[in-house]
């Protein structure tokens, strides 16, 4: 499963497109790093879903848009501290004691 997980992470595209956040393998992801990545994922994929979703519905309302996107980001933020980054550090901490 680890590495099943570390490739997904360590896919360029799935960190589209905030590429720049990805950290060094070797490096732990910290419960803050995974809050900074909520506000960059949240806010995009929780807009361009509403967005999306209100297309289909004919109307998009800012309370609609402002709970999507807090709930995506959310979402994010438990999702990704307990599975990816798990994974991830888990790497982390083989490869620091390797070095």
């Amino acid at each position: 499963m680890e590495s099943f997980m570390n490739a997904l992470t360590d896919k360029d595209s799935g960190w589209w497109p905030f590429l720049r956040l990805r950290p060094r393998k070797d490096q732990m992801m910290t419960t803050l790093m995974v809050a900074k990545f909520s506000c960059y994922f949240g806010p995009f994929y929780g807009g361009v879903l509403y967005v999306l979703l209100a297309l289909k519905d004919g109307r998009i309302l800012f309370s609609g848009a402002a709970f999507s996107i807090a709930l995506f980001t959310l979402l994010f933020f438990v999702l990704y501290r307990i599975t990816f980054a798990y994974f991830w550090n888990k790497r982390a901490k083989r490869l620091q004691s390797e070095a």
